[in-house]
């Protein structure tokens, strides 16, 4: 029998955020929480019987979409499976926050962090430009990912430092290849949470203060520019 963690696993990131801000749990982070802390913030609150509930009812929500997911070729989904391909055997993360944003698709590659925004058939096209800023900002390539339907309004896309990867019949096929972009130290800091800015302090041996702005100040002396880079990595596989 799944124990409640399992159990709130079955469950998306936005559900169990919100469910987090109805029953009003605060938490200590200044950036958005991980998954695994909302499901270990609820898993403290709820027992089994009432955790159970929770996920009945969210499946109760969530069929309707899923069997409509799995009827359509365009689907987030078969996307998704083929963007897994089109990459191969690299490290794959799914809706990871990150400061004000949650990234569809995350995957390192060859120690390069890729950024992969989705837009099915369902969706509109030309809503994604701020989401591609906003990932240059702490990410190496940047993708936007979509479906055929798409193919005569991504014009504003082209010639952009974005890649471009469209979904035709089953696979994914790069229309257009992304520009590198260097992580910088400063900006990096800002997207790491309170709690692993704290350990780092410890790690380089500074005096830990209560803001992280002046702790970010501290940092950005002691770590050097070529560290940046497994430094921020290491911080993703710990979400």
């Amino acid at each position: 029998m799944p124990n409640k963690q399992e159990e709130l696993l079955r469950c998306d990131y936005d559900f169990l955020y919100t469910l987090t801000k109805e029953v009003n749990l605060a938490y200590r982070n200044y950036d958005l929480p991980s998954k695994s802390y909302l499901i270990n913030l609820l898993s403290s609150k709820f027992n089994s019987k009432a955790i159970k509930g929770i996920v009945d009812l969210y499946m109760l929500c969530f069929d309707a979409e899923y069997v409509a997911n799995m009827v359509k070729p365009d689907s987030v989904r078969k996307i998704t499976n083929s963007i897994k391909e089109f990459f191969g055997q690299n490290q794959v993360m799914y809706e990871v926050p990150l400061g004000k944003r949650i990234c569809d698709i995350i995957i390192i590659n060859n120690n390069e962090i890729n950024a992969i925004e989705i837009k099915s058939a369902r969706d509109k096209i030309m809503s994604a430009i701020e989401q591609l800023k906003y990932y240059q900002l702490w990410s190496n390539k940047v993708y936007l990912a979509y479906d055929e339907v798409h193919e005569n309004n991504i014009n504003r896309y082209k010639n952009t430092d974005f890649g471009l990867l469209e979904y035709s019949h089953g696979i994914i096929r790069e229309i257009q290849a992304p520009k590198y972009n260097s992580l910088q130290k400063e900006i990096i800091l800002t997207f790491m949470s309170y709690s692993f800015i704290k350990k780092m302090m410890s790690y380089y041996g500074l005096k830990r203060v209560n803001s992280k702005k002046e702790m970010i100040k501290e940092l950005n002396k002691k770590i050097s520019n070529e560290s940046i880079q497994t430094l921020f990595i290491n911080y993703l596989n710990s979400k």
